[in-house]
């Protein structure tokens, strides 16, 4: 009977080390997919979810124990990845039929609801596409299509996607500006009113001030009593000329803005 226990508690023990052994295995692996660049990324989320698959419980207590949004998001999408794989490989399937207008904005939203639609058990997956990249093709040209993920993304209010959204309205390319502001703004959260007013003072200082209305109207929507001040100390600037302001277009929103949400 001793002998028995012993050998219990060892037994115990040796598959506690193995437990550890399998959560360092998966923190070390969702490290290495987050701080992948796209020419690496799929060969780090292949070994992530590989190992994800044989203990998907760790990826909750690893996303439960940081406050970094990629470290919680990598998780977020790898489990969505594990959990259904059935309905990601449903969507890579997906081809809508061809729709043209003369209009941007009324392709991507036709294009951007259909996603939204198809994609409702998978939404992290449209996540990985903006931040990471992935198999989801279904345009030719890669810059609508980015339009119609952040679109679909905007109508399903992922909020995992604000980061990866904030991220891309950055660098956008000119198309994609419009859907990706038009997405944060939906997301309504007030942490993204200083990279929304960074971009939107950018468009003041030599950017394309054609930026100015959707990046503008993303800013109202998620502006709070909390972003008081920051908005003030954007207008400070603006009234000691440390920004342009041509027209005093942003001056004067800035005062209407912080008018409103001081309501």
């Amino acid at each position: 009977m001793f002998l028995m226990v012993i050998l219990l508690l060892v037994r115990g023990r040796i598959l506690l080390g193995e437990d550890h052994s399998m959560e360092d295995q998966i923190r070390t692996a969702v490290l290495q997919a987050t701080e992948s660049s796209a020419p690496q990324y799929p060969a780090a989320r292949k070994r992530l979810r590989d190992l994800a698959q044989m203990c998907p419980g760790v990826l909750d207590k690893i996303r439960a124990s940081t406050n970094a949004w990629d470290v919680q998001t990598m998780c977020a999408i790898t489990l969505e990845a594990v959990q259904k794989e059935g309905a990601i490989r449903k969507l890579l399937q997906w081809q809508p039929e061809k729709f043209y207008s003369r209009a941007l904005m009324e392709e991507v939203k036709h294009y951007g609801d259909m996603l939204a639609s198809e994609a409702k058990e998978t939404p992290l997956f449209l996540v990985e596409k903006i931040w990471k990249d992935n198999e989801l093709n279904f345009l030719c040209d890669k810059d609508k299509q980015t339009a119609c993920v952040a679109y679909a993304l905007g109508a399903l209010q992922v909020q995992e996607a604000r980061r990866p959204l904030e991220l891309l309205l950055k660098q956008a390319a000119p198309m994609t500006v419009m859907p990706v502001a038009l997405a944060i703004g939906r997301l309504k959260n007030p942490d993204s009113v200083e990279p929304l007013l960074d971009v939107l003072v950018g468009t003041f200082q030599g950017a394309n001030e054609v930026w100015y209305v959707p990046v503008a109207e993303a800013l109202a929507q998620c502006a709070r009593k909390e972003s008081l001040p920051v908005l003030n100390e954007a207008l400070r600037k603006i009234e000691n000329g440390e920004l342009k302001d041509r027209d005093n277009k942003l001056k004067s929103f800035l005062k209407l803005l912080i008018m409103s949400v001081s309501k």
